[in-house]
């Protein structure tokens, strides 16, 4: 039996200063990224990333995202990390390729 907070997939650690692109807001047509962020982990289910926003992100939106020289995927805020005012750490689900 799996525990609440138990992971189902293996994390992995990305490339030395792996990037992510980021639609925020998803928007529909070609991939547009406005934002970035510095990938801290991968897995095939998701993956986590340190952005600085201005805003506060919220779990439940989706986001169109690109690790590396990846396709991008549609992916949902998952849970959001403050680190400091500016910077947040963001752990996203992905949904499938865009």
């Amino acid at each position: 039996m799996s525990k609440p907070n138990e992971r189902k997939s293996i994390r992995f650690s990305p490339d030395p200063g792996t990037l992510a692109q980021i639609e925020i807001p998803l928007k529909d047509g070609a991939f547009a990224p406005k934002d970035a962020g510095l990938v801290l982990n991968e897995s095939s289910r998701g993956c986590a990333v340190v952005v600085t926003r201005k805003s506060f992100l919220k779990p439940g939106e989706l986001w169109r995202i690109k690790i590396g020289h990846l396709d991008p995927v549609k992916a949902q805020i998952k849970w959001v990390t403050e680190l400091d005012m500016d910077v947040q750490k963001v752990g996203l689900q992905y949904l499938g390729i865009n």
